[in-house]
């Protein structure tokens, strides 16, 4: 055989044995299990048709139905379609997305150490998982509501639902931003989802069924960091602040009276007569 027909032939040879290789690397178990086009990217990858394996992830990515657990294995598929094609740094960028949502995610003992290493590195890099938060402002009549995602390093999340239901009122809903028209001191509920890759929920603060809860025109209190100790015996620090401020004030006083004894009393020599140090 010639090097040009054996090179030529090298690809399908090496696809032959990663399909063989990797087979246990996928993560669903049961195809049934995950979405449609999820099963279907990791059935391709485990034939070791990558390209194919790669656009049935993208058009899952692109639908609105898929759950958490969608995503990590979408997430997850991709890392090894790019690792079995060799390229690094597109493994590197969805090792990142699945550690900013899945940071305790378990590898199975098939999956290549190489993957399983980029992972923990990507962790290095990640500030936790990706979170959510709602900003409020008051305003005429109700409340803005404008949501704020964290450590979304890997740019996974694509919006933010946020909810709200007035009190005695319907669910109303929005992306990003909401506003909500109620009464001063009125109670609204409310939750948020940030969504990602095909809707699938990433962060969420509060749910439905477990929703926050403020007033309308009060801001929210703020607890200092640390409880404050209420015990008899303890003295609260305006009082020390209160004591030492007096103390200062009884040794200024003292020092005073000090020098102005010393001036009236002619046998202590002045500065000046005293020279300079030896």
């Amino acid at each position: 055989m010639t090097r040009t027909a054996c090179l030529s032939r090298f690809p399908a040879i090496f696809g032959m044995f990663v399909a063989i290789s990797c087979q246990s690397w996928s993560a669903p178990a049961r195809a049934d299990d995950f979405h449609p086009l999820v099963a279907k990217g990791h059935a391709f990858y485990e034939e070791a048709l990558f390209s194919q394996a790669l656009e049935a992830f993208d058009e899952a990515a692109a639908t609105d139905a898929l759950t958490r657990r969608d995503l990590v294995a979408l997430l997850l598929g991709r890392a090894l379609v790019h690792y079995a094609m060799g390229k690094k740094r597109s493994m590197d960028a969805s090792l990142t997305q699945l550690a900013s949502v899945d940071p305790d995610h378990s590898f199975g003992q098939t999956v290549p150490p190489e993957v399983v290493v980029a992972f923990n590195n990507a962790l290095r890099h990640t500030r936790g998982r990706v979170g959510v938060r709602i900003k409020r402002e008051t305003i005429f009549g109700g409340e803005l509501l404008q949501a704020e995602v964290r450590n979304d390093v890997g740019a996974l999340v694509r919006g933010v639902r946020i909810f709200a239901r007035a009190q005695g009122g319907a669910w109303e809903h929005g992306l990003s931003m909401l506003r909500v028209h109620a009464p001063r001191n009125s109670k609204v509920a409310y939750y948020a989802v940030a969504v990602g890759p095909g809707g699938a929920p990433v962060a969420m603060l509060g749910t439905s069924k477990a929703p926050l809860h403020f007033s309308v025109g009060v801001a929210d209190a703020i607890f200092p960091p640390h409880p404050a100790n209420t015990s008899d015996s303890s003295v609260h620090p305006v009082v020390w602040m209160g004591i030492g401020a007096v103390a200062g004030a009884l040794i200024t006083v003292s020092v005073v009276l000090i020098v102005h004894a010393l001036n009236k009393d002619e046998s202590v020599p002045s500065v000046a007569a005293l020279g300079s140090w030896p």
